[in-house]
């Protein structure tokens, strides 16, 4: 018999010489194993049989080398399995569900847009920061490279200091520490909150220097910063002095950046920026708490103070948050009007729409009645 193989290429590989009786019997026996071919198990079947062999002899050494070969070489077995997907060996990989290197690669995306001040600013917001956080402790060199080598005007030197405080990484310690140092008074005022958010075991030694600040428009972050980690820690003659600190700026025209992160601080727990409110500083239905000093806030006379403040009183509103909202339903900026009048139809749940004045006059009504 003398066949080329490739006439069953599903069987073996290409040979250059002639294909023997031994071959094509064990070609036959993989056509039948597993995965089975019939028609290719028939055509063999048929050469095979057609065959004229010279003796019974070469009949039987043909079978017993042929189903030698099989076991083998194993002709006609199936394609081995796909490997198994890799799983991910460490929290960087399962963040994406790619590399190590696509991880460093989206951080160093992100950055760049936060060093943007057309795509990261306090007026349009910064979508990069809060992608940042989610990181969590995996962006922390990259901010803490960020903050370093930033230009002493940089507009992102101090959110980064920010960002920072907000991961909550103990390993962030030292470059907090550092911070309180800081010519700016903003980045002063962030590191202070960070080191209270880790529970610094030293934190009055730390922010002394801040509190022998004066209480000063330009210079408030840092002070107000360190008074409200006092408080946050437990001391309440600090809380007291915080709330009392900032009501004193609360409409200076130029204290707005130090307003707008005092009304951070008063932020109740649970909004989407993850920050927690002064301890102890009073119920919604106290005069002196930090409701009242956002109330207060809501009416400085720069646009970032009141949308601050108003964005904190519409988290939760409570009736003794509704005149401030709906003293801010005749404010001069549309965007904070609606944020007001969303607030106060949430509060009032009656899907009755009020004017201005209505919402006036039905704030006053519930102020009355609350406790």
């Amino acid at each position: 018999m003398r066949d080329d193989c490739n006439t069953f290429p599903d069987c073996s590989v290409v040979h250059s010489r002639p294909c023997t009786i031994v071959r094509c019997v064990a070609c036959f026996a993989g056509a039948v194993a597993s995965p089975p071919d019939p028609g290719l198990a028939l055509a063999l079947f048929h050469r095979l049989w057609s065959h004229r062999w010279h003796s019974l002899q070469q009949h039987a050494t043909a079978l017993v080398l042929a189903w030698a070969a099989v076991a083998a070489v194993g002709c006609g077995k199936s394609p081995p399995p796909a490997p198994a997907p890799v799983q991910p060996t460490s929290q960087r990989q399962a963040a994406l569900g790619r590399d190590s290197a696509a991880m460093d690669e989206a951080l160093r995306g992100l950055l760049d847009a936060f060093r943007d001040k057309f795509r990261c600013n306090s007026v349009s917001g910064c979508p990069s920061q809060e992608a940042l956080r989610q990181f969590g402790w995996q962006a922390r060199p990259f901010i803490e490279q960020v903050f370093q080598s930033a230009p002493t005007q940089a507009t992102y030197r101090s959110r980064a200091v920010w960002l920072l405080a907000s991961l909550r990484d103990p390993l962030a310690r030292g470059t907090l520490r550092s911070a309180l140092r800081d010519r700016d008074p903003d980045v002063r005022g962030y590191a202070a909150w960070g080191l209270a958010l880790l529970r610094e075991p030293d934190y009055a030694q730390w922010v002394a220097p801040l509190l022998d600040e004066p209480l000063h428009p330009w210079t408030a972050p840092g002070h107000l910063s360190a008074l409200w980690g006092l408080g946050y820690l437990g001391d309440a003659a600090a809380q007291r002095a915080f709330l009392q600190g900032a009501s004193t700026l609360a409409t200076h025209p130029m204290a707005g950046p130090a307003m707008v992160w005092a009304a951070t601080l008063c932020t109740p727990a649970g909004n989407p920026a993850g920050l927690e409110p002064v301890a102890l500083a009073g119920d919604a239905s106290e005069a002196t708490g930090c409701p009242a000093l956002l109330a207060q806030i809501s009416r400085n006379p720069g646009f970032l103070p009141r949308r601050a403040a108003l964005r904190a009183l519409a988290i939760a509103p409570t009736p003794s948050s509704a005149h401030a909202l709906a003293a801010a339903t005749s404010d001069p900026v549309h965007s904070l009007r609606e944020l007001a009048l969303q607030a106060l139809a949430q509060l009032a749940g009656d899907g009755v729409t009020r004017t201005s004045a209505e919402w006036q006059a039905w704030a006053q009504a519930v102020s009355t009645r609350a406790p």
